[in-house]
Parts: C-alpha cells; sequence; structure tokens
C-alpha cells in the first residue's frame, strides 16, 4: 500500500486535522513506534471531508473521483 485517503465527516476549525485523519496517523506512527507495522515504506496519509451540511455522498462518486 502506497497511500491511504482518510474521508471524514467533520471539521474542526483550528485543529491540526480533522479527528479521524488524526487517529489514522497517530496509530501508523505508534504502530512503528512499538515496531509493529509491517509497511516497507511509510503510506502517505491524505486527509478530506465528504458529505458535509447533510450533502449526499455515495460509493459511486468515491469510484467517480478515483477514475479521474
Amino acid at each position: 500500500m502506497k497511500a491511504v485517503a482518510v474521508l471524514d465527516r467533520t471539521k474542526e476549525p483550528g485543529a491540526i486535522g480533522d479527528p479521524l485523519y488524526v487517529d489514522v496517523v497517530t496509530g501508523l506512527a505508534e504502530a512503528k513506534a512499538a515496531g509493529l507495522s509491517k509497511f516497507a515504506k511509510d503510506p502517505v496519509v491524505v486527509g478530506g471531508r465528504y458529505g458535509l451540511s447533510s450533502k449526499e455522498f455515495t460509493p459511486a462518486m468515491v469510484k467517480a473521483s478515483s477514475t479521474s
């Protein structure tokens, strides 16, 4: 795995990152520090938001954006 996309439904103004993104990055770093990571090279973690203001977001939308 080269990259991980973390999509969150929340916006935290002033925070270092959205809550789920921070949890994933922290978990990967803690696993590496404990010698439990099985990654030869750390994956790139990309954060993003979806569905804010009750906007619809479907799996088809993810697939369409990943192919462009």
